[in-house]
């Protein structure tokens, strides 16, 4: 079943292409959620959003476009984990080895100092204040439009550029200094 066919039942209204989008990722959209949200909401809570994905995608129907969901659907299923841990005052980290892959065929020593960085770059952007962290990870790892961030948040568009720029700054500062320190080592 391709994602066409279902974009079109969904356009024409067709329950059809409802029940399609939930066969086809009903298990992409548990996964995002689950690994988002595990150990912090219930089973239930979960369901919850899952559910809430699909319905939010049939309540944009209308603007769906190109050849693929995939993508929207992923996009909307994080941003409702999200939202959902916020509810809950929780707001994650995402910066694992599920987001940012590291490469296994470069050498031992490569590969450890890839491992560190990354532990670097975890650090920094953990270290950074709300809402700053959020518009960066946002920003960086959802690929969301500065402009929809900055309505999500209630922040001017101004202030959320210069909230990233500056995140960027004390991240790449924090970065070259710390390192600076593990080289020496």
């Amino acid at each position: 079943m391709d994602d066409k066919r279902i974009i079109n039942a969904l356009f024409l209204n067709e329950e059809d292409g409802y029940k399609m989008m939930i066969d086809k990722y009903s298990t992409y959209v548990a996964s995002i959620v689950f690994n988002l949200t595990r150990d912090i909401i219930t089973n239930a809570e979960m369901e919850e959003i899952v559910a809430e994905v699909f319905l939010k995608v049939w309540i944009k129907r209308d603007e769906l476009k190109g050849d693929s969901i995939k993508g929207l659907i992923g996009q909307i299923a994080r941003n409702s984990s999200i939202d959902a841990l916020r509810k809950n005052g929780n707001v994650p980290i995402l910066l694992d080895d599920d987001i940012i892959s590291i490469q296994t065929d470069d050498s031992v020593e490569k590969h450890i100092e890839d491992a560190e960085l990354m532990n670097l770059l975890n650090d920094a952007v953990r270290n950074l204040k709300e809402p700053d962290r959020e518009i960066f990870i946002r920003h960086y790892y959802f690929g969301e439009k500065l402009k929809d961030i900055g309505e999500y948040l209630n922040i001017n568009l101004s202030t959320v550029k210069t909230k990233l720029r500056r995140s960027r700054d004390l991240i790449k500062s924090t970065l070259n200094e710390r390192w600076y320190k593990y080289e020496e080592k």
